[in-house]
């Protein structure tokens, strides 16, 4: 809590906030009621500290109520309140979208293939974009590197058809008549708006061959109690059920050699999916 304040420039608040029981408590901060004796109906709701501390001790706290016309504010102990931490994440983070704009902005090259035309090279198109600002939840991910392996080629050639579209639509183009078709990988995290995926994680995965993609995540698996590696789990549209393992993105670190790393990208599929 302490770092995520420092973060966001609410350390002075932090130190200033008087007794231990009010540590992190700035104005604004979004905090959950408990402990109230006589006015019990109000434990468990969350407010936001409006005011404080006064000469007293105690803090003001504004309640927004369903069906009032006005809010309820209440002058608490900090023992009566204590902050919430999702909240107070969720708000951080919306904080750091706002003022982490680039300076200058990235550029994305991305490969593409035009639908109806096969593997042949006159398929084959190139799209330069900017790429957009991360919204709630996601990530921006530079892509390392990519490899056109046995199961890539494979459904390159079948083409964009009405049985293996799904094969082509984990990252879909917005521009129509084209369509991108995923490689095994690595990116990494070059920026995160998630709680639980930090800046400079390493993924391996199916990615799209292009310079960044900016990916809303599902979620997240921590690692396996027999070795299996945390999983970062990537938010896509209309994916099949039996297609979604392909969403998940292995958490690896630099220690593997490059060059078994291309080994990895080519030949790994083949040994998981026989």
């Amino acid at each position: 809590r302490a770092i995520m304040l420092r973060s966001s420039g609410y350390a002075a608040s932090v130190e200033a906030s008087g007794p231990k029981e009010a540590e992190g408590i700035f104005k604004g901060a979004p905090v959950i009621i408990r402990g109230l004796q006589s006015a019990a109906e109000y434990n468990g709701r969350q407010g936001l500290v409006s005011a404080g501390p006064f000469d007293n001790g105690r803090w003001e706290v504004t309640l927004e109520l369903d069906g009032a016309s006005e809010a309820k504010v209440l002058a608490l102990k900090p023992s009566n309140f204590q902050l919430d931490v999702e909240a107070l994440q969720e708000y951080v983070l919306k904080k750091r979208v706002a003022h982490a704009k680039r300076d200058p902005p990235l550029q994305d090259l991305a490969m593409l293939w035009t639908k109806g035309k096969g593997l042949s090279w006159r398929s084959v198109a190139w799209r330069e974009t900017k790429v957009p600002e991360l919204g709630q939840g996601e990530v921006l991910l530079c892509v390392e590197k990519f490899a056109f392996s046995q199961m890539s080629l494979g459904y390159l050639m079948k083409g964009f058809t009405r049985t293996f579209s799904a094969y082509h639509n984990f990252y879909k183009f917005p521009e129509e008549g084209l369509y991108r078709s995923a490689c095994w990988g690595y990116a990494r995290v070059m920026e995160s708006t998630h709680p639980k995926v930090a800046v400079g994680s390493r993924l391996y995965g199916l990615f799209p061959p292009s310079r960044y993609q900016v990916q809303a995540v599902g979620g997240t698996v921590p690692a396996g109690k027999n070795g299996e590696p945390p999983l970062v789990e990537l938010a896509m549209e209309d994916v099949p059920y039996n297609l979604r393992r392909f969403q998940e993105m292995e958490v690896v670190d630099d220690a593997v050699d490059p060059q078994l790393e291309d080994w990895i990208i080519a030949t790994k599929e083949i040994y998981k999916m026989a």
